[in-house]
């Protein structure tokens, strides 16, 4: 069971991407480029989200950025993995 500052914390940040994100449209998905990944010292690149104002969802492996992350997708009882590569 969360504690209260657990549950705080989780409401803060739920918060945070709340306002990011609520309202925005997806565009296309797609995966960094080469040089994208090279800057940010990544192995691999990682999927992303580009929403149509520009925006762009990254997962990252950390709160460091230290390597590309994955989505996971789960609808219904079917869950899908968008790995990086």
């Amino acid at each position: 069971m969360p504690n209260q500052q657990t549950d705080k914390l989780s409401q803060t940040w739920a918060k945070t991407a709340t306002q990011a994100l609520q309202g925005k449209t997806i565009s296309h998905v797609t995966y960094q480029y080469p040089e994208q990944k090279d800057e940010l010292g990544w192995t691999t690149s990682a999927p992303v989200i580009v929403f149509e104002d520009g925006t762009q969802l990254i997962p990252i492996a950390d709160e460091e950025m230290n390597e590309a992350g994955a989505f996971c997708i789960i609808e219904e009882s079917i869950e899908n993995i968008i790995p990086p590569i």
